[in-house]
């Protein structure tokens, strides 16, 4: 086991954000709030000059929890839960960093997330011991009898704690119950209806005048336990990474998310006279490239990297290929189109690994997005993060099953049924196309007739064959499929996505309409509502484009490489040429007729002088000229 880290620190950051609201009688409780971190404690996304990320991290909300705790009386710094699992920080050192680092910074709670369970209760009971953190777990309806004395679990989690903060205020867990991934072992997680209600009445005979549900349950729980269980001010909710930009109020109870990944931090205002309590303001700060790291917390995160490094590789300043757009992993409910460019991207990366007619996976097994630039391997990782191989330090590996085509009808049926209640069940594909109407009663929303795999129609007696992950094969079962195993390959599924990104050097991916649910009016943004579509491979079809366009090339600047792209509204001749500052040409780089759609063409400036050059598309009666910079 890695030996426990022991850099603790205490920080005060003096700066005023926003002046207190000066309210007359009373007292004013500022509720401080982040959710579902995932062990993402240094900062990532979109990446600076020297490859650092430039969003989240811990030493930035540290920033933050210390310029309000500088200007507000009475601050209540929460955790909705899941801090563990999402980055090699925790592969690494098991989510005992982070716990340390909250205790530094002063945090009063944490909900017990699911994911706190995923390398078993010893585990997390292994964590608890070796940070020794000052703040309690919190879950009244996780039961954990005698395991809990024996692990010492009964010294870290609590159903509750009474806190003072100019008032009593009572704060108490609950973790959600009827997820069939988590796994608590010896203990028990149960409904919480009946427990919530006695919690509160038991906080309020305490003298709890305000009383806060550190929730993580998900949104739909929520709003059902803030409507059946009366006296709860504020339920912090986590564990759907959803971003309320408000408070979402149901009966007297106030509702809160933060999104994921110290991405965002949400600062609650209230103001307490007697039993009358008020919202005084809400807001969400970003945790942006404008906000500063804390020096000393970001110096702990960065002690924390050689190490990682030593195990994992270069996985912070090895790029392995660049992102053109942001490769999004949740889809626009507004379209039709529901896969996104994250499930089209990891499911063709095992499909061409495992040599199969199809890959599956599904929303919940994608962690986030894939940003817009440089790509390293951490990236990749905090995407698919999920398992663990003791022997390597890594996640989840491919698996090859078959099954026939009803089984798999029944399969797409039965994670349809899931809409509006679960999206982690959402399937994504690669190798076949289908539709369904997501309006039709559970049990009959596939559309048969529109399914094709590989351009050809999809035959429910034939027996197809399936690239999928470790964390999907134990689900089929309650899915309803009927699969067969073939293998379990030795390949993890983070290096086959990494590798599939490295061989093609840039990734552009976009919805391409391989699922779709034609009960959503289409907008026609990627290609027309029609038989003639669907039954093209998927990869295949041209997005639907009004317009020219040249866009900026990327990356930019660039060495040696980079990539132009540019649209067509119908089939014309298209010229691309690059010129040098003198006007001189370059290179050409297209010269021939092409469909209407979107096309890329990839530039190599290897041999020439770093400067300034220009490309130019030419189409028709369109000309557009634009700068790209390469930089050696």
């Amino acid at each position: 086991m890695q030996k426990p880290f022991t850099g603790l620190l205490r920080v005060s950051v003096l700066l005023v954000l926003c002046a207190s609201l000066a309210l007359s009688g009373g007292t004013t409780i500022t509720i401080v709030h982040v959710n579902d971190t995932h062990s993402h404690i240094d900062a990532f996304g979109p990446k600076d000059f020297h490859l650092n990320g430039t969003i989240g991290g811990i030493a930035k909300a540290a920033y933050i929890f210390g310029s309000i705790r500088a200007t507000e009386p009475n601050v209540v710094l929460l955790h909705g839960g899941d801090a563990f699992v999402g980055d090699f920080f925790y592969n690494k050192y098991f989510g005992i960093p982070e716990l340390q680092l909250m205790s530094s910074l002063g945090f009063d709670a944490m909900a017990v997330g699911n994911h706190e369970f995923d390398l078993t209760a010893d585990m997390l009971a292994f964590s608890l011991a070796n940070a020794n953190p000052s703040f309690k777990l919190l879950s009244a309806n996780l039961v954990m009898g005698a395991y809990g004395q024996a692990s010492g679990l009964v010294n870290y989690i609590q159903p509750s704690i009474m806190i003072e903060r100019g008032v009593k205020i009572g704060i108490f867990g609950l973790t959600v119950w009827d997820n069939p991934t988590t796994t608590p072992g010896p203990m028990t997680i149960v409904e919480p209806g009946a427990i919530a209600a006695q919690t509160v009445a038991d906080l309020r005979a305490q003298g709890a005048v305000v009383v806060i549900c550190l929730s993580h349950m998900g949104f739909l729980h929520d709003k059902e336990i803030a409507a059946a269980v009366p006296g709860i001010d504020v339920i912090v909710g986590a564990h759907d990474h959803y971003l309320f930009q408000k408070p979402v109020r149901v009966q007297q109870t106030l509702i809160l998310q933060a999104g994921a990944f110290y991405q965002n931090v949400g600062e609650l205002k209230l103001h307490v006279d007697g039993k009358k309590i008020t919202l005084v303001d809400y807001r969400i700060i970003p945790v942006d490239r404008r906000v500063p790291a804390v020096p000393e917390i970001q110096a702990v995160v960065n002690g924390l990297k050689p190490d990682i490094e030593a195990q994992f590789g270069n996985v912070y300043h090895n790029v392995v290929g660049f992102a053109a757009c942001d490769q999004e992993l949740l889809y626009d409910e507004s379209s039709q189109i529901r896969d996104t460019p994250m499930g089209d991207l990891v499911t063709d990366a095992m499909r061409e690994k495992g040599k199969t007619q199809l890959g599956f996976s599904a929303i919940g097994l994608i962690n986030e997005k894939i940003y817009a630039g440089p790509i390293v391997g951490a990236d990749v990782f905090r995407s698919f993060p999920y398992g663990f191989d003791p022997a390597t330090g890594l996640g989840l590996k491919l698996v090859r099953v078959k099954a026939t085509g009803l089984s798999l009808i029944v399969g797409l049926e039965s994670a349809l049924s899931f809409l509006g209640i679960n999206e982690d069940y959402f399937p994504q594909i690669s190798g076949m196309t289908f539709k369904y109407d997501g309006k039709k009663p559970a049990g009959s929303r596939v559309i048969v007739s529109s399914m094709r795999v590989g351009g050809k129609p999809f035959d429910p007696t034939a027996v197809y064959t399936m690239t999928i992950d470790e964390g999907l094969f134990p689900l089929l079962g309650m899915l309803g499929v009927d699969a067969s195993l073939i293998d379990v390959m030795p390949d993890y599924e983070y290096v086959v996505v990494k590798d599939f990104i490295h061989h093609r050097g840039v990734i552009a991916y976009r919805p391409e309409g391989r699922i779709r649910d034609v009960s959503v009016k289409c907008r026609n943004e990627y290609f027309a509502d029609d038989d003639a579509a669907i039954a093209a491979a998927p990869g295949d079809q041209p997005a639907v484009v009004k317009d020219f366009e040249l866009g900026q090339n990327f990356p930019n600047p660039f060495n040696p490489t980079t990539v132009i792209r540019y649209a067509l509204p119908g089939r014309t001749r298209a010229n691309v040429t690059v010129f040098n500052a003198l006007g001189q040409v370059v290179r050409e780089l297209v010269n021939e007729d092409q469909e209407a759609g979107y096309h890329e063409v990839r530039f190599d400036g290897t041999g020439l002088a770093s400067g300034v050059y220009f490309y130019r598309l030419h189409a028709g009666s369109f000309v557009e000229t634009k700068k790209l910079t390469l930089l050696k």
